[in-house]
């Protein structure tokens, strides 16, 4: 779900999903890619930076 979320480039979902549903920023689909691979081919600077700050 947070990979087609960020694949329509909606950062307020993204958050949502995160904070309010337990998605894992750290999930990979069936390509093995994470959301933050996902949002660094659009590029979503936005979405980038949020999903990067919560790996550290």
């Amino acid at each position: 779900m947070l990979h087609a979320a960020d694949a329509v480039c909606s950062q307020e979902t993204v958050e949502y999903l995160i904070t309010e549903c337990g998605a894992d920023p750290a999930a990979t689909d069936r390509a093995r890619n994470t959301p933050l691979h996902y949002a660094g081919e659009r590029p979503n600077i936005e979405i980038m930076e949020y999903l990067s700050s919560l790996e550290e």
